[in-house]
């Protein structure tokens, strides 16, 4: 098992972290191919967009659980 905390880097140029962004979620979704279990949090719409499961907390509690076709929809 593995935990790894990210933050996005600040004082960079955008495209710099666009790059770096793409390059850590391209090992995340190689893991994920591989049969490990990758659990992102993000604020990032976009970035969510790319789970095949979506949980949703509000207030500490699940607002929604959304998984399969479409677990990005709003």
């Amino acid at each position: 098992m593995a935990v790894c905390q990210l933050k996005s880097p600040s004082g960079i140029p955008a495209s710099a972290a666009a790059s770096a962004s793409a390059d850590v979620l391209g090992v995340f979704d190689d893991l994920h191919r591989a049969g490990r279990t990758v659990v992102l949090i993000t604020h990032e719409a976009e970035i969510a967009e790319r789970a095949e499961r979506i949980i949703r907390i509000r207030d500490g509690l699940i607002a929604t659980d959304l998984a399969g076709a479409g677990a990005a929809a709003p």
